[in-house]
């Protein structure tokens, strides 16, 4: 379960690197998004 969805992950990745740069960059913003999103998550658990 864990390594498929490790698989989509990085096929994600790999269609970021072919992506044009503006796409890129839209990416990755959403990916610290996603990452504020989730590490927010994990520190409202904890506390």
């Amino acid at each position: 379960m864990k390594s498929d969805s490790n698989k989509q992950h990085f096929k994600f990745f790999e269609r970021t690197n072919n992506a044009k740069p503006s796409e890129r960059k839209q990416m990755s913003d959403f990916i610290k998004k996603k990452m504020n999103a989730q590490n927010s998550h994990l520190n409202g658990k904890n506390s």
